[in-house]
């Protein structure tokens, strides 16, 4: 996603609180059914010609994963339950992952508190 710098922290805030609240109460049936249906449906563009398939093809090689990902994917998400999100959802760690930022910033930004900033090259 994409957003500007100033909303940052309170967007930040906002993603870590949903993922507290994703491993404290799960999702609803409904909620999904509609993260199922978006992510099936997406393969329709991710899959959009020949060309498409062998980039990811080639970019699951190049990651050391198995060839017929994408195959086990398809067949994998309409498997996924209520249950299974909420135990996933415990090994979610905001604090612990990497939050990359495209654009200038001022490391002295309390969101950045204990965080690596890194400038790009010059």
């Amino acid at each position: 996603g994409q957003t500007s710098l100033e909303s940052l922290p309170r967007v930040w805030s906002m993603m870590k609180e949903q993922m507290a609240a994703m491993a404290k109460e799960g999702v609803t049936q409904e909620e999904l059914s509609m993260a199922r249906d978006s992510a099936l449906n997406s393969f329709i563009f991710k899959l959009r010609d020949n060309a498409s398939i062998v980039v990811r093809r080639m970019n699951l090689h190049l990651m050391g994963l198995p060839p017929d990902l994408l195959e086990k994917q398809f067949e994998m998400i309409p498997k996924v339950t209520t249950e299974s999100v909420r135990e996933a959802s415990g090994y979610f760690n905001p604090e612990g992952g990497v939050l990359v930022i495209v654009g200038e910033v001022d490391p002295a930004t309390p969101l950045f508190a204990g965080r690596k900033v890194a400038s790009p090259a010059p």
